[in-house]
């Protein structure tokens, strides 16, 4: 079950200083610096973080850039065919906090994902679920256990 997958990148672009923080970071890689840490002011919750380590979420293609809505269906088939045979369930959020919901639909999205995971995947979308799911999690479970009942092996 992969439960509100987001992405980092277009999630960090609700943020003003992303751009100049990825940049700071490409500078810091090119300069063979990129597993040092960023300068703390860098960081709006003030959590440590390496230059791979941001550039890795924040940048298009970066390492961890998988749920992206602006990826091609051939990119997220690239990053997600492994999953091809294996049941999953792509439980989405409908009100996600960390979906930038004036450009990206979150159940088109899941849809994107599921159908790049193959036949062995499917999507639901909890709407008005947040990326925690408050005031959704019954909804959730029986979402969930529905699902693994289905693919239980006998």
């Amino acid at each position: 079950v992969l439960q509100a997958p987001v992405s980092d990148r277009e999630s960090l672009d609700l943020s003003p200083s992303t751009w100049k923080n990825l940049e700071l970071a490409k500078r810091m890689i090119a300069e063979g610096k990129g597993g040092q840490l960023m300068p703390l002011e860098t960081q709006e919750d003030g959590a440590p973080i390496t230059a791979n380590r941001f550039h890795s979420f924040a940048a298009k293609g970066g390492d961890d850039d998988h749920f992206s809505s602006d990826l091609t269906d051939e990119e997220l088939w690239g990053l997600l065919r492994h999953m091809s045979g294996v049941p999953t369930l792509v439980l989405q959020s409908g009100e996600d906090e960390y979906i930038p919901h004036a450009t990206v639909d979150a159940d088109l999205l899941a849809s994107r994902l599921s159908g790049a995971m193959g036949s062995s995947a499917s999507h639901i979308t909890v709407e008005g679920g947040s990326h925690a799911l408050t005031g959704h999690t019954d909804e959730a479970t029986d979402t969930i256990s529905a699902f693994i009942l289905r693919h239980k092996k006998d």
